[in-house]
Parts: C-alpha cells; structure tokens; sequence
C-alpha cells in the first residue's frame, strides 16, 4: 500500500502554492509537491495503520500542520478514486478552524466533485471558492483552476501507477 502513492504529489503541491503562496510560483508548487510526493506513499501507508519512521512521522506532522489531518486523509482517498470519503474529509476541512485548511477543503472538495464528473456540485461550489479565495476573481477563473487540477490529479495517479476512476 505504501509504495502506490509514492513518486509525486502534484497537486497537493499545486494545491499549496494557490492557498498558502504565491499562485504564479509554479517552481515553489512544484517542489513542494515532489517533496510530498516522496512521502505520501509511507504515509498513506500509515494512514492505513502501517508503521512510520521517524523522517515519514515528521514528514506526516508537516504535512498536517499544512493542510490538516482531514484533508490529508480525504487526498489519500482522492488519490484512490474514493470521491466520497474523501469529499466527506474535505468537508470537515473546510470547517476548520484553520482558515487555509479550510480554503484547501473547499478547492479539494470541488476538484473531487470534477474528478468523478459531477460537474453541477463543482460548479456550485465555484461560488463558494470566488467568495473565499481572494485570488480568484470570478467562476470562470475558479472553473479553469479546478480543470487544471483535475489534470494534474490525474497525471498524479498515472505517475503512481494508480487507476484511472471509473
């Protein structure tokens, strides 16, 4: 189980320039998405109840602190075509207490909704991101970031030899 997420995480990294960075520093996006990527197998693993060394639990902890437990696990569960466990965390995210935990639920929740083709619950959730994100202007901007991360979810799977969902 550990080693199907391992190798890349895209679009959490992508996911974390747009909510705790600068949108436009895609170099920063990217490392940060490889430096997930090279743990989130192990953990996903611990997640799971595996056991975790030291250098997985600090990576877990970091990662936690970033994005919140919920929304670490509902990503896990995204990356496994488990839309409804993982909409079901994102939405507990989302109500965080943590303002950029709660922003990273909500853009998590709506490139679930698209990854599983729900286009009418992504769409209303659209309006939901323009009112919260400051970085997005209008639904046609919040729509094309979503398009794109569902992209990058994908290439995420295919990079972790993951299926693609039905």
């Amino acid at each position: 189980m550990a080693g199907k997420g391992a190798g890349t995480g895209a679009l959490i990294g992508a996911i974390a320039g747009a909510v705790f960075g600068d949108p436009y520093d895609v170099l920063g996006s990217a490392a940060e998405g490889a430096l997930i990527g090279g743990g989130i197998g192990a953990i996903s693993g611990a997640i799971e109840g595996g056991k975790m060394d030291r250098q997985t639990k600090e990576e877990y902890e970091a990662l936690i602190r970033e994005f919140g437990e919920d929304n670490l696990r509902g990503y896990v569960a995204l990356m496994q075509c488990d839309h409804e466990r993982s909409i079901a965390l994102f939405k507990v995210g989302e109500v965080s207490s943590n303002l950029n935990h709660g922003l990273a639920g909500l853009w998590l929740q709506a490139i679930a909704e698209k990854d599983r083709r729900n286009v009418n619950e992504a769409e209303a959730l659209y309006a939901r991101i323009v009112d919260t994100d400051r970085d997005i202007d209008d639904l046609q901007q919040a729509g094309l970031a979503v398009d794109n991360y569902v992209l990058i979810l994908r290439d995420d799977r295919r990079a972790n030899n993951l299926p693609s969902c039905p």
